[in-house]
C-alpha cells in the first residue's frame, strides 16, 4: 500500500476509534489486506491499538491472517494488550511455525499461558517447535 493510502487508512482508523464505531471498523478491517493491518498496528496508540485488536479478534480467521503478517518486533508490544483467550483461539488458527515465531518473541509467562489454552494438534506442534533449536 502507498504511504498516502496508508495515511488515509491510519487516519479513518484513529477516527473510527475516537468515536467508537465498531462496526465501521469491523468493514474497514474486512475490506483491508491483512498485511496493510499488520503495518498498521505499531503505529496506533496502545489505547487505539488495544480497541483495534478487540474488535480484530471477533473474526478469528481474520486475526489470524494478520497475525501471521506482524514483525516479530512488534508481537511483544500489541499482543499482551488482547485477551489470553482470544490469542490463544487466534494462535490455534495460525500456522504452527508462525505461532511458533510469534510465542517466541513474547514475554514468556504469556506464551506459557497461549499454549496452555491453546486445544489439540495445534498446541503439540507448536510446542514441538519451541523446543527445536535450528543451531
Amino acid at each position: 500500500m502507498e504511504f498516502v493510502a496508508q495515511a488515509r487508512l491510519l487516519g479513518t482508523v484513529r477516527r473510527l476509534i475516537r468515536r467508537n464505531a465498531q462496526s465501521r471498523l469491523t468493514r474497514v478491517i474486512e475490506k483491508t489486506q491483512p498485511v496493510d493491518i499488520a503495518h498498521l498496528l505499531p503505529r496506533l496508540s496502545e489505547h487505539d491499538a488495544k480497541l483495534f485488536l478487540k474488535v480484530l479478534s471477533r473474526d478469528i480467521e481474520r486475526a489470524a491472517e494478520v497475525f501471521s503478517n506482524l514483525e516479530e518486533d512488534t508481537a511483544p508490544e500489541l499482543l499482551p494488550l488482547m485477551e489470553t483467550d482470544s490469542l490463544a483461539s487466534i494462535f490455534t488458527q495460525l500456522h504452527s511455525v508462525d505461532a511458533a515465531d510469534l510465542l517466541r518473541a513474547l514475554p514468556e509467562a504469556l506464551a506459557d499461558e497461549i499454549l496452555k489454552r491453546m486445544m489439540g494438534e495445534e498446541a503439540a506442534d507448536v510446542e514441538e517447535l519451541l523446543h527445536y533449536d535450528p543451531k
